[in-house]
């Protein structure tokens, strides 16, 4: 699986090429899964501010303010996780959503491997 040798905590179906709304995970602690058709719920909307990366712009990491929960129970990694990839399935890259500057810096830094 790519996003193991990347190594990466998910990957969704549009970025090998597959049209479908789906997308595995596998977190650091070994809980995995498969997640179909996603709609999140944002039960905490105070935003978290990490280092993210993605399978579509290798080796490059920035920081992105995400949601802190969207699940019932989830830690805030997995609850990035679950709007990372469901980001995908909507044709967003993280990229897409940092700030003007740093959005031009990381688009000009490297390869984009995929949009979705």
């Amino acid at each position: 699986v790519p996003m193991r040798k990347a190594p990466g905590v998910g990957l969704a179906a549009p970025q090998i090429g597959v049209p479908l709304r789906l997308f595995v995970y596998d977190m650091h602690d070994g809980t995995e899964g498969c997640v179909a058709n996603p709609e999140l719920t944002v039960l905490d909307d105070t935003p978290l501010t990490a280092e993210e990366g993605c399978l579509s712009l290798p080796g490059h990491h920035y920081p992105l303010a995400r949601a802190a929960a969207v699940e019932e129970d989830d830690p805030a990694y997995f609850a990035r996780c679950l709007q990372h990839e469901t980001d995908h399935l909507d044709g967003t890259i993280y990229v897409d959503l940092l700030p003007r500057r740093l959005r031009a810096k990381a688009l000009r830094t490297g390869p984009l491997l995929d949009r979705a």
